[in-house]
Parts: C-alpha cells; structure tokens; sequence
C-alpha cells in the first residue's frame, strides 16, 4: 500500500488526470446511466389461463384444470399451485420454488409452456388454448389512457392502434399494449318461429357461412412459361355481404341471409374487462421500456410525440396521463439527488467546523471522488439509479469520510513530530492502510447477509450491498492516494517554530481524557448500564411496528374491490362508476381511473394482478400532493366499506412488496365442498369474533344461484330434439352461439347467432324458451324434466391438485399479523377436521422433527468437521512455519583453570548459569509421494460420505417421525371407534332394558348388555389412555412441550394408490445415501492405499532454518546468529517387504469396499422389492377392510332389528356389535399398515428426507 501511495506522490501529471478521469466519468455516467423508480425484482410465478365457454367450476376443475395440473406437477422447480376455477374459465397459478434464481426464470418458463402444450390435445373438446403469463416483472415506462364520449370502441380500438404504431419508433420503447379493448362481434339475431317456417337450421346458417368465408387454395394455370396463381375473392368485408349470404334450407329452398335474420356489429359479451378515465370509456396505451434503457428518458421522448399526436386527433378524443414512471422516477431520482447533496454539504460542514476550512475542504473532496467512482461502475455493471442505490451512497455517506480522516490526520500528526513531507505521508498510509482495510471490510460485510438472501430481500436489496461495498472500498482506496496526494499538493509543512511541543492538548482533549478516566474507574457500572439498555432495546423492539419496506410518499394510492362472485362485469362497473364519481368529488382528488374484470398492465411494480374476473375491479387514485393521498386513505379506509356493503373493498398504499395476498389464511383440503365450506364458516366465526380482524372472508365467495334444467331424452326423443339442441337454443339467447368467422382485413371477428326473445326473465319465461332443430320447436319445458333455481359454488380452487378452501382476513391499521395470528391460531386448529380432511397454515410435523432432532445435528456436526478436515488438507499443500524456543539453568556454575606453557596467563574458562535459544523453521513440501494429493481426495469423500449420511439419518429419522405420527392419529381414530362402541352398547341395553319392562326377555339379556357395557367403557377408557401416551411421544420425539397440542389429521387417510414400481427402483438406485456412501468408501480406500504407499516413495522438500543461540562457554559473544537455507531429499531403500505388503493390504481393502458397495446395492433393491410389497399388500387390505367394516355395520344393523322383532337372542346382537367395532379396529390398523408402508417404502427409495 506504501508503494501505490508512492506511486501518486512521484507521477503528478498521472494523478490528475487520473482524478480529472474520475470526475468526467462520473458526470457522464449519471446522465447516461439506467433510472428507475424502484428497484427490479423477480415475481416467481406464472398465470395458465384456459376457457372453457359454458362448463360450470366443477367441470372446468374436473376437465381441465385437473389435466394441466398433472403435467405442471412434474416440474421439478415447482413449489406448489393454486388454482381458480370460474364458469368458463381455469386459472392456474404457478409458484416456482424461492431459491430459483432471476436469470434462470425465462428457461423455466419455456418449460412450463412445453409441460402445458404437450397436454392440450387432451383437454375435452369446445376448451381454448391454455396461455402461459409470466410478463409479471415487465413494469411499463409510462401508461395512457384514450378515451371519449362521442366515439365507440371500435374508433378508440383503431386510434389507438394508430398511436401504438408511432410511439413504436420511439427511442428504447420496447413495446406498447392496449387495455380494456373490447372484441368486436358479428351479431346474428334471429326469430326461432320464422326459423321453424323456413326449415333453416343453425348448422345450415354455420354451412353456408363457412363455404363462403373460408379461404382455398385455388392452385393456378400454367402457360408456357409461367405459372399463374387463381385467386377468388369473396371474402365479407361489409355487413352488406353478409346480408346478402345465401342460405339453402333443408328442403332446397333458397334464402338471402338478410331476410331470415338481423345482422348488426357488437361486442362480446360479457366483456372481459373495461376501462374508464373519470367514468368515461377509455383504452389503456402501456408503453415499457428496453431492459437497459432509461425510463426518464423514453418518458421525455414518449411525452414530445405524444404532445404531437395530441395535434393530430379528431376531436372527440382525449389522451391522458395514467401512470409516468418516467416522471416518477426523475422526481424519486431528485429528491433523492438532492438528497444526497445536502448529505455531502452536511459531511462537509462538519468538517469544516472540526478541523478546519482547508482541511475539510481537501478531505470533502475525497467524498465526490468516492460517489462518482461509485456512479462510474454503477453505469458499466448495469445499476440503474432507483431508490436502493441511491439510498445505499446516502447510507454509507457517513463512513466514506472516515478513512480519508484517518490518514490525513496521521500524515498532519506526523509533520508536527518534524518528519519531512513526504516520509510524514507514507509513514501514515503504512501505519494506517491495513487496519482501514479491515475496518472498511467490516462494514462492507455487514451489508453481506441480505444480499446472500435468495428471496425477494436479496433480490431488491442486492443494488444496495453493491454499491455499499464498492463505495467504501473506493473510499479505502482513494484515502491512500488521492488524499495523500492532496496532502503533498495543498498542505505545508509547519515550520520549526510552528511545531508543537504537546499534540493532543486542549481542553477538549482534557474533557475527553477526563471523560474516559472515569469510564475505566467505573467500567463495571458503565458495562451493566450497557447491558441494561440493551434489555431495554430488546424489549421495546416487540413494540415497532414492523414492515419490510416502507410506505412510499406518492400522491397516488389503489382501491381494490371484489363484489360477491357470480356478480355480472355490468354490474360490477355500475358500482365502479359510483365509486368514481364519489371519489372525483372530494376535494383534493385530480384524476381516478377505474379497471373492472382485470388490472391493468403492471404500471407499478408492486401492484398485485387479479383477474380476469368479472366481481373485480380497481381504481387507480391520483391525489394533488402526497399529504392528501395520505389523507384520503385514512378517510376512505372506513368510508368505502360502509358506503358499498356487499363489496370487499381494501384500501392500497403503494409500497415496494411482492404481490400481496390475504394476511392470514386458514386452508382446508379435501373432497368435499360442502364439507370444505362448514370448516371454513367455523373458521371465520373465529376470526370474526377477534376485534383486530378485517374483512374476514371465504375465498370461494358465497353460493350463486343458477337455473337448473334436466334433460329428458324420452321427451326431446319424441321431438327430434337433441341435448345439443337444447343447450344451443339457450345459450343464444344471451351469450350467442357461434356459426363462423368473419375476416376484417387481419383479423378474425367471431359471427354469433342470437335468439331474439323479447321480455323480461321468470321461472314461466324460461321454461316458454323455444328449442328448435329446424324442423321442430318446443318450449323448454317440453323438453326437460324439470326446471328450477339451484346454488353452485361460483369458484373452485385447488392446491396442490386437491379442492381447497381458505378462510382469510386482513388485519386492522396499527396491529401486526404475528399478532393477529397468535390470537386466532389455537382455537382455529382445535377445530375437529372429518376424515380425509386436512388443515395447515403453519411449518408441517416433519419440519419441527428435523430442526429438533438430536441424530440430524448430530450428522451436521460431523459434516461440519469433515469441511474443516478438508481445510486441514487444503493447507498441507502450504508452507509451515514453525518456532522452537529453550532455556536452562544451572545452579553451581562449571569453572576451568588450566595453565599452558606457552602462555603467561593461565586460561580460565566459566561456566554460564543462564543458557537460551531460539529457532524459525519455515519448510515447503515439494513431493510427498502422493499423500498430499490422496489426502485431499479421501478428505473430500469422507466429507461427501457426512452429508449422504446426513440425509440417510434425516431419512430414517423422519421415517420414526411419520410412525410417531400415525400412531397417534390411528390411536386417537380408535379412542371414535371405542366411543361409538359404547354409544352402540348403550343404546342395546336401553332396547333390552324396556323389552325386559315389557316382559318380552329375560332379565338376563339385561345384565349381558350391562356388563357388555362395562366392557365398552373399560375399552374407552384404555384406548383414550393409549391415545395420550402416542400424543406425548409424538410431542417429545419432535421437541414440543408435553402440554401443546399439536395439530394432526383427525383420520388416517386410506390409501388406495400403487405407484409404479420400475419408477420407484430407478428413483432408490439415483437417490440412496448409502449407495453414494459406498461407492465412496470404494474411492477413500484408493485414497488410503495411495497415502500408505507413499511412505515408500521418495520426497522432497525446501526449507528456511534461522535459529539465535547463548552459548555456553563465552567465547567470542553472548549472542550467536545461524541462518541456513536446504533442499531435503528422502529415500526408503529397504523396509524388509513392508511395502509389498502395504501395497496387498490396500488392494484388500479396496476389494472389501467394492464388495461392500455390491453388498448395499443388492440390500436397496432387495429393500425396495419388500417395502413395495408389503406396500400393495397394505393398500389391498385397506381395500378388503373397508368392504368388511361396510358389511359389519350392515350385520350390526339387522341384529339390532331381528332382536327387537324377538327373532334372535343377545348373544347374537352383542356378536354382531363386537365384529363392527372389530371391523372398525382392523379398518385403521389397515389403513395404519398403508400409511407406515408407504413411508417405509418412501424411505426405501431415498425420497423421504425431500419433502
């Protein structure tokens, strides 16, 4: 670090232009970089929708939804599906698994399209094709509203094209899509009676339709030379073609198609949705920018265009301004600018007031250097200026200062001691680099949790960690260079008499000396009162409201609102069109534009997509300030609801989320609805009774009514008149039946055929409603067998492909969800669920069993120590260094005295009584026979082998998990089965009790059935008790309380499926932790045969010695230094055939594991082969006791009737009695076996620890 700052300090001219660099840079950046309102994120799912015109909930649940589902489920990203299943229509929602991540979304959505094409072939026939959205993260730059009073939809639909066509050739417009465009109709109205007259017949109507409109190839004529094409025109372009069709009847009469019908254009009804800008009809121009492209600057762009198009409209016409994310952006983009300006002059300020103008001025500056390197990398990596990173250079901008202060204020300390200029500057950047280092690592790591989360926080906050860490490690950066050499350029070095004497003097130096002298005086009452206050803080920590993201401060807010289902779309926009006008008169609304069936085009991020559905509908509100908006929420929060009852109606602040759904949800799964819909209503009594609860609702809405109309084959038999007939008849009344296509230039407008009944609708007008087949017409109620009023249910949905049913609620303003939940959760899940019937909202049994038990952490902890084994042999690779260090004392000195010849003076020698030394080996193996490299491989399969052995504990521990579980469902199912025994066994001795009364038996009968039911109440009273201890092993085995309830199926469910066992085998022999087990014990044996023979290898290694000593006798000096430098070369020339039998022993050991690992092969299969035996035999003997338990019941039944006849004796009726109850007990410990079996079999195929 010493040589970069050097670096500076020599190349003055490099060092200003590379600052100059920096600066232009930046600037460019800012104006060409990406800008966006907020930050992007990834909405994980996709929408499948499907039609399926006249087909009730049921059967598009049955026919279509069903289908699809069973080719969705087999994606392997999936987490789970929800779908919703209208009249006509099946709406499935996908939600792909969280840790997918963003760039791997498109794959696997061109996936799904494959899985859903793949099965439209089997979808029933009159189903449309099945369209996959996932266009949720495409938020448009800017949306616009035509709309007008005097024009039809058709001239909005045109003028609008027209305007989508121009703004296409607007710079980084990237698309542009019309919303609330109605489809345009040929409408064909005919009168059943003049039909009947003429003998015309529908299908003659849809014959000659289609050989007159249809398209042919006509082949062509060939010359001599050429080829000429034969086109024959004729094709409808007008509504006088059309009247002109000819149709020929059944008796070969001919008719103009005007004569017998009245043919007018319309639209299709009912409308898919609509759109209105302050309550006048509207088509909705959604324009979205390129993925890099700058919205700010598309939005200028499109409103320079825009304004010229303006020009360019008839009159009539009006084009507003919905939604500009452009403009929202500049003004989110400036304020926050501003911001961040007022941010630097703060830091700046403070500065200044601190140490000075000039040294705050030149340690400021280092603050632009920073934001604009920062700004520089934000254009080259693709981030665009929003909301998070913006924040995120607002954020660090305290710490940015910091490292530019430290070094600064070294270099200045060090000049005061006398040091010259440029040695002060790079004794400071020496003594201060790493640290700062450190320090700025620190802090950047703090950031580092929320943009590892793979879920939405990481995705939105991934911007801000960015531009964190690449702030402060620029500042790091820049404090070491640019402001070093700011020093050497605009700081003087203080002359001789300048310098201080005493640095740090002063009296805030004083102050603070004082402060901190009685800080370690009373360390221990500062460190309690420390602690205190974090009690404290945590405490009041559960009093904050808490929300991912903050409410934003914009003038526009969302109403949503959901009529009861079945509500007509008309209907629904009627009561928007109220809405709307009570909105646009409060003071302080400035526009309010209304979707009803669908929400727009995704003009914010955060806005939830619903629909299509006609009971829904949305106004988007623009206020004049945000003040206001906040104001009109918090009135219309209270105020809407009342004014619209029969509405949901809830009340959007725009907030950055992902799409939100019910709060709270209480989801019950079964077969079902009406079952389903009992639990739900019990569901909501609880949560309606809470105070903290909104808007408490059953997600399927309430029963509709619809007409219901049987038809009678004998009676339609006699008439000639087909179902098909029938249902054609009806459905052209209204909705109108479709005979063909009518071709209007590039496009297909469907031709429908009417009936034209005048009136309006009663129970006698229906059953009038002619049925005709061109020969013959009825009334309706001729027919049928019977006509009448019947409820449905207007939406069924599913999860996971089971019929599901959830009771939801919002939560009132100022409490919490966590709050709200853990009020209603315990009553809710005491509710008693049939058999079948299945309820959740919370982590299942499985999940609280492996984060408790002690075996799983168990193997985590050896996984654990297996990753750091691997670390251990990653590091034999690296040098060594090693100390050694000695020291002794002798107590009585050795002393020599010789006298020698030649010299005068005798020699005298003295023993030291203090010898010490010391040594530093520093040794880097070069060859080691292999055993480096063997090591690492069998440490990284020994870590291998901990995690398969992790999963094979996890599976065999939630196998125990799924038989604790079981038991006590099947233990408490019995404790019913007693019950209902005894309940049987006191209803016999009240019969026997009164045919003794009467004298019809003996008393004897009387104490056979007393002491039968003694027996009955002992059997009660046992299997309650075996019932509790299966509840309090459950309980300890997963780690809960002895006294909590843990909620459960109420039955066993009966299983009666076999899967197929080729799949099954394939799957155990892929998935089985203790194949990979063996086949890598199979490589750690190679590995340790590798290590034990590298012992007779040769091997190589390089050292450093260097070693001080205090020798013993002194002869020349206390102190001797020795340094060597050696290159160590070993080896084994004779072990007396160790190696050979080192190297047989390794082989051996070798072909132990690969018989091993054919050993655990042929245990898995042998495994699999009797679990999925003991399977089909299990599920065959649900099968046989459920037939018996039928049969019992029956025999129990006409026992009980013979004996009050007098036909049969007790003893009979009791017999019989104990056989049901027997048959009762044999059903679950069947149903028990099936379920045990087919966890045994799951964990046999190695699947069970995945779910």
């Amino acid at each position: 670090m010493k040589g970069l700052a050097k670096f500076f300090l020599q190349n003055r001219a490099l060092s200003w232009l590379l600052l100059v660099l920096i600066l232009g840079g930046g600037i460019f950046s800012y104006y060409n970089m990406g800008k966006l309102e907020d930050a992007p994120f990834t909405i994980k799912q996709a929408v499948v929708t499907t039609s399926y015109p006249g087909a009730s909930p049921m059967e598009v649940q049955q026919q279509v939804t069903d289908v699809l589902e069973e080719a969705i489920q087999s994606l392997g990203e999936l987490y789970y599906l929800k779908t919703d299943n209208r009249t006509g229509l099946s709406k499935i929602t996908v939600y792909v698994k969280k840790e997918i991540r963003a760039d791997e979304m498109q794959q696997l959505w061109d996936k799904l399209r494959r899985k859903v094409g793949d099965v439209q072939s089997r979808l029933p026939a009159g189903a449309g094709p099945s369209v996959v959205n996932d266009d949720f993260g495409d938020v448009l730059g800017v949306f616009y509203g035509l709309s007008s009073e005097t024009h039809t939809y058709r001239e909005l639909e045109d003028q609008a094209k027209r305007i989508k066509n121009e703004l296409l050739n607007v710079k980084d417009v990237a698309k542009v899509e019309l919303f609330g465009v109605q489809s345009r109709t040929i409408d064909i109205t005919v009168n059943p009676a003049l039909l009947s007259c003429t003998g015309v017949t529908m299908a003659d109507i849809a014959s000659a339709f289609e050989r007159q409109n249809k398209v042919v190839d006509a082949g062509g004529l060939e010359t001599s030379s050429h080829r000429l094409r034969v086109e024959a025109s004729g094709s409808f372009s007008s509504l006088e073609e059309l009247e002109n069709l000819t149709v020929v009847s059944r008796q070969g009469e001919y008719f103009r198609l005007g004569e017998i019908a009245d043919i007018s254009e319309s639209y299709v009804r009912p409308a898919r949705n609509l759109m209105k800008v302050g309550n006048v009809p509207a088509v909705g121009i959604a324009i979205s920018t390129v993925s890099d492209g700058n919205v700010v600057e598309m939005a200028e762009l499109v409103a320079n265009r825009v304004s010229d198009l303006r020009e360019e409209m008839p009159d009539g016409y009006n084009l507003d301004i919905i939604y500009d994310q452009g403009h929202e952006s500049a003004v989110a983009n400036e304020g926050f600018v501003w911001n961040l300006i007022l941010s630097v002059l703060t830091v700046v300020a403070v500065l200044l007031f601190f140490i000075g103008f000039k040294n705050g001025i030149l340690i400021g500056s280092g603050l632009i250097f920073s934001i604009f390197g920062t700004l520089i990398y934000m254009q080259f990596s693709g981030i665009a200026l929003q909301r998070m990173s913006l924040a995120a250079i607002i954020i660090a901008m305290g710490m940015l200062v910091d490292n530019a202060i430290v070094v600064y204020d070294a270099a200045l300390v060090n000049m005061q001691r006398g040091m010259r200029k440029r040695k002060a500057i790079l004794d400071a950047v020496s003594g201060t680099s790493m640290p700062l280092l450190g320090a700025t690592l620190i802090a950047v790591l703090t950031f580092l949790p929320v943009y590892l989360s793979p879920h939405i926080t990481g995705e939105i906050l991934s911007s801000q960690f960015i531009v964190i860490a690449v702030s402060l490690l620029l500042s790091w950066v820049l404090a070491i260079t640019q402001n070093v050499f700011f020093v050497q350029e605009f700081v003087r070095r203080p002359r001789p008499d300048e310098l201080k004497g005493e640095l740090f003097s002063g009296r805030a130096y004083d102050l603070f000396r004082q402060a901190l002298r009685w800080t370690i005086q009373r360390r221990y009452v500062v460190l309690g009162a420390m602690v205190l206050l974090l009690v404290i803080a945590g405490w009041g920590f559960r009093f904050i409201p808490q929300q991912f993201m903050p409410l934003l401060n914009k003038q526009y807010f969302s109403v949503d609102v959901w009529l009861p289902e079945g509500t007509r779309i008309e209907e629904s926009d009627r009561q928007m069109t109220e809405m709307t006008a009570y909105l646009n008169s409060l003071e302080g609304v400035k526009k309010v534009s209304s979707f009803v069936g669908q929400t727009p085009p995704r003009y914010y991020l955060a806005n939830a997509a619903y629909g299509p559905q006609p009971n829904y509908a949305q106004c988007l509100v623009e206020a004049d300030t945000p003040e206001k908006s906040r104001e009109l929420q918090a009135m219309l929060y209270d105020r809407l609801p009342a004014m619209f009852p029969d509405a949901l109606v809830r009340v959007n602040s725009f907030e950055i989320n992902s799409i939100p759904q019910a709060l709270i949800e209480a989801r019950f799964c079964g077969d079902d609805p009406e079952v389903l819909d009992s639990l739900t209503n019990l569901a909501l009594e609880i949560m309606r009774k809470n105070p903290k609860v909104l808007n408490a609702r059953n997600e399927w809405g309430s029963m509709a009514l619809m007409i219901k109309a049987d038809y009678d084959p004998v009676k339609a038999g006699r008439l000639n008149v087909g179902r098909h007939d029938m249902m054609n008849a009806v459905k052209a009344v209204n909705d109108g039946t479709a005979v063909g296509v009518y071709r209007d230039r590039d496009k297909k407008v469907p031709v429908l055929l009417h009936t034209d009944v005048k009136g309006s609708w009663d129970m006698e007008s229906v059953e009038d409603l002619p049925i005709w087949n061109g020969r013959n017409s009825a009334p309706l109620g001729q027919v049928a067998n019977g006509i009448g009023l019947a409820w449905e249910y207007p939406l069924v949905r599913t999860y996971d492909r089971k019929l599901s049913m959830a009771a939801q609620c919002d939560v009132k303003r100022g409490h919490t969800m966590k709050e709200v939940h853990s009020e209603i959760r315990e009553e809710i899940e005491r509710i008693r669920l049939p058999e079948g019937y299945t309820f959740f909202w919370d982590s299942q049994y499985r999940e609280k069993v492996k984060a408790y038990n002690q075996d799983i952490k168990s193997a985590g902890y050896a996984v654990s120590i297996r990753q750091e084994a691997e670390k251990s042999a990653k590091a034999d690779f690296l040098p060594s260094l090693s100390g050694n260090a000695n020291a002794s004392y002798t107590g009585n000195p050795l002393e020599l005295y010789r006298e020698l010849p030649s010299i005068e003076t005798p020699l005298y020698f003295q023993g030291r009584d203090t010898k010490y030394g010391a040594s530093v080996t520093l040794l880097q193996p070069v060859y080691s026979g292999g055993a480096l490299k063997a090591g690492l491989e069998k440490s990284r399969k020994e870590k291998e082998s901990a995690l398969y052995e992790e999963k094979r504990v996890t599976n065999d521990v939630l196998y125990q998990a799924d038989q604790y579980y079981w038991n006590k469902v099947a233990c408490e199912e019995m404790v019913e089965v007693a019950a209902g025994f005894k309940e049987s066994v006191a209803a016999l001795v009240e019969v026997v009790r009164y045919r003794v009364e009467e004298e019809y038996t003996d008393r004897n009968d009387l104490l056979m059935a007393e002491v039968k039911l003694n027996d009955a109440e002992f059997r009660l009273e046992q299997a309650r008790n075996e019932a509790e201890v299966a509840r309090l092993s459950m309980n300890s085995f997963s780690g809960e309380a002895s006294d909590k309830v843990i909620q459960t199926d109420s039955l066993v469910v009966p299983l009666t499926e076999v899967q197929v066992y080729e799949q099954t085998l394939e799957t155990a022999m892929a998935h089985r932790p203790e194949l990979r087990i063996a086949a890598n014990q199979v490589a750690i044996q190679q590995s340790a045969a590798r290590i034990a023979n590298s012992r007779y290898l040769p091997k190589l290694s390089v050292g450093v010695d260097g070693s001080y000593s205090s020798p013993g006798y002194d002869f020349n000096s206390d102190l001797d230094p020795n340094y060597r430098v050696y290159a160590k070369l070993s080896v084994p020339i004779f072990e007396w055939g160790k190696r050979k039998n080192t190297r047989r022993i390794g082989k051996l050991d070798v072909n132990r594991a690969l018989e091993n690992q054919s050993k655990v092969a042929d245990g898995v299969r042998l495994e699999v082969e009797t679990a999925y035996y003991t399977y089909t035999q299990a599920v065959r003997q649900v099968c046989l006791t459920e037939s018996s338990l039928a049969k019992a019941a029956t025999s129990e039944q006409l026992a009980m009737d013979k004996y009050k006849e007098g036909s049969i004796s007790i003893v009979e009726v009791l017999n019989a009695q104990m056989y049901h109850q027997e048959a009762e007990l044999n059903h679950i410990r069947s149903k028990l076996r099936a379920q045990l079996a087919k966890s045994s079999l799951e964990r046999a195929a190695g699947r069970l620890g995945e779910y």
